[in-house]
């Protein structure tokens, strides 16, 4: 039985949400990658400068040659009830913590970081203004550095609302 077969029979005990949000993440074409390409960049540029000369030197165009996926889980955030991608990976620069690449409903890009298991920005960070470009469907994800994430969340916190 395929996938789609199983997508397709409604005596499967499955959340239709869930089971439509894997459904798009395996029908993402590979090119899908070049939309989060200047993310995964900026995360190793922020882990580069902080850890400095023991981090890999890569050039840009090879990035992903250095990240290797090691596992998929999905997740519901109770927060919005959505459904996301949670994807795992290994790099070569951040051997420790990884890289985590997360789609909302298995088709938009919503945070690139290192793995810590938060499906978003706000919920890492304990601010939810990080996630404010999310209302906005067509949005996509910001690039940003962590020191920008960091300036973020002090002025939040500091009640600049």
């Amino acid at each position: 039985m395929s996938f789609q077969d199983v997508c397709a029979d409604p005596s499967v005990p499955i959340d239709a949400n869930i089971l439509a949000a894997v459904s798009s993440f395996i029908a993402l074409h590979p090119s899908s990658l070049d939309e989060i390409e200047p993310h995964v960049w900026q995360e190793y540029v922020d882990i580069r400068q902080a850890i400095g000369e023991d981090c890999p030197e890569i050039e840009r165009e090879d990035i992903w040659r250095n990240v290797h996926l090691s596992g998929v889980g999905v997740d519901v955030r109770p927060d919005d009830g959505l459904t996301y991608i949670n994807i795992e990976c290994n790099c070569e620069w951040e051997p420790e913590h990884g890289l985590q690449l997360v789609l909302q409903n298995g088709v938009r890009w919503v945070r690139v970081s290192d793995y810590s298991g938060h499906l978003t920005d706000g919920d890492a960070y304990a601010c939810p203004e990080l996630d404010v470009w999310m209302k906005d469907l067509d949005a996509k994800l910001p690039v940003r550095s962590r020191d920008e994430l960091s300036a973020t969340v002090g002025k939040f916190k500091r009640g600049k609302r």
